[in-house]
C-alpha cells in the first residue's frame, strides 16, 4: 500500500472513531490536528514512525479530554436538576403532612400566598408536629423561607388559577374557585444570579418533556429584579 493511501486510511479510521458526543466542529479540530502531524518530506522513516505514534497519542488524548469534559458537565447539570426536583417535592410532601396532622390547610397571608413559615414554626394550630422543613425563615419577608441551594433565593408556596401563564412576565392570577386552583412551590432568585435561568429549561424537559415555561408543571416568569420558578404540585385544598 502506498504511504499516502495508508495515512489517508488511518485518518478516516480516526474520524470514524471520534466519539458521538463531539460535535462536527470538535471532530474537525481533531482531524486538522491529525493532518498537521503527517509525515513531512525529509523525515527519516524511524523518526517519522516515532513522531507519528506520539502525535496519534496526543490527538487521541486531546479528543478524550474533550469528551470527558462534556460528559462531566452533562452529569453535573443532570445532578443539579435531580436535586432541585427532589427539594421541590420535599416541600410539597411537608405541606401534605401538615394538612394530615392538623386537618387544616396552611394559612394564607393574601389572595395568593401561603404562609410558608408555618411549616417551620408552630402557628399554634392543634395537631402540628413540625418542623416539617429544615429551612430558615427569611428576614426579608418572614412568611417566606431561605432556599439554601440557590444563593440569595427565597422559597414559598402560592395558589394560582388553573390556566396557562399569559407570558414570561405574568402568572395566571388569583384563584376564584377552589376547583380551578393549584398549589405551586416557588423559588425567587435575584435576576443577576442566573441559576434558575440556567436550569429551568432542563428541569421542564425532565418533568414535562418540553421547554415551554408557560404551561405544564414547571413554569417561570421574571420581573426587572427577580426570576421565579414555579412547580405545580397539587390541586389546592382551599382558597
Amino acid at each position: 500500500m502506498k504511504k499516502g493511501a495508508m495515512f489517508g486510511l488511518e485518518s478516516r479510521v480516526l474520524k470514524k472513531q471520534c466519539h458521538p458526543e463531539l460535535d462536527s466542529g470538535s471532530q474537525q479540530k481533531v482531524m486538522n490536528l491529525w493532518q498537521r502531524f503527517q509525515v513531512k518530506p525529509g523525515m527519516t522513516k524511524l523518526g517519522a514512525m516515532f513522531g507519528l505514534d506520539a502525535r496519534i497519542a496526543l490527538a487521541i488524548f486531546g479528543a478524550l479530554s474533550v469528551i470527558s469534559g462534556a460528559a462531566l458537565y452533562t452529569a453535573i447539570q443532570e445532578a443539579r436538576v435531580t436535586a432541585l426536583l427532589a427539594d421541590l417535592n420535599e416541600v410539597g410532601k411537608s405541606y401534605e403532612q401538615y394538612y394530615l396532622d392538623t386537618g387544616t390547610d396552611v394559612a394564607m397571608s393574601d389572595a395568593y400566598s401561603v404562609i410558608s413559615k408555618n411549616l417551620v414554626v408552630n402557628p399554634s394550630v392543634a395537631g402540628w408536629k413540625g418542623p416539617y422543613l429544615n429551612y430558615s425563615i427569611s428576614t426579608i419577608n418572614t412568611n417566606l423561607l431561605f432556599y439554601p441551594n440557590i444563593k440569595d433565593s427565597l422559597l414559598y408556596m402560592i395558589k394560582l388559577k388553573r390556566a396557562d401563564f399569559a407570558d414570561n412576565l405574568t402568572h395566571s392570577g388569583a384563584c376564584a374557585d377552589v376547583k380551578e386552583c393549584d398549589l405551586y412551590i416557588a423559588i425567587r432568585e435575584p435576576i443577576a444570579g442566573k441559576n434558575i435561568e440556567n436550569i429551568v429549561s432542563k428541569l421542564s424537559l425532565k418533568v414535562d418533556g418540553n421547554t415551554n415555561l408557560l404551561t405544564g408543571k414547571i413554569r417561570s416568569i421574571q420581573s426587572a429584579s427577580y426570576v421565579y420558578l414555579y412547580f405545580k404540585y397539587m390541586p389546592a385544598q382551599s382558597i
